[in-house]
């Protein structure tokens, strides 16, 4: 239920923002950063959600991305303002973060062979 709350107080957040700062045109203004925060923190909160799953309710894409343990504050606060992707995105699952940080992501593309 707090997953529920947590997304409904930024999904309130980010539109009252809209309302409040909308013009004519299209603007980036403080609220390109607070879709992509809304964003993550509604993606974290699914992966949370398949994390307390049994893996036979999960799809292939749901079990790469499901967090079986609840991250940190820091790894939450690290993962949220990652600076590659704080201000425009893209977005990706946070089991993805921590591979990359912990040096265990492969991807399956192998960059070096597409420099050579």
């Amino acid at each position: 239920m707090i997953n529920f709350e947590n997304n409904l107080y930024f999904l309130i957040f980010i539109i009252s923002g809209y309302y409040m700062t909308g013009t004519e045109t299209y603007d980036i203004k403080w609220s390109m950063p607070q879709c992509v925060l809304t964003l993550r923190l509604i993606g974290l909160a699914f992966d949370l959600f398949d994390g307390k799953k049994s893996e036979e309710e999960l799809s292939q894409e749901q079990k790469k991305t499901a967090l079986s343990k609840t991250p940190s504050l820091l790894e939450v606060a690290a993962y949220t303002y990652f600076p590659a992707s704080f201000l425009v995105g893209p977005q990706f699952p946070m089991k993805r973060y921590l591979d990359f940080v912990s040096g265990t992501f492969k991807d399956e593309v192998d960059i070096i062979s597409l420099l050579i």
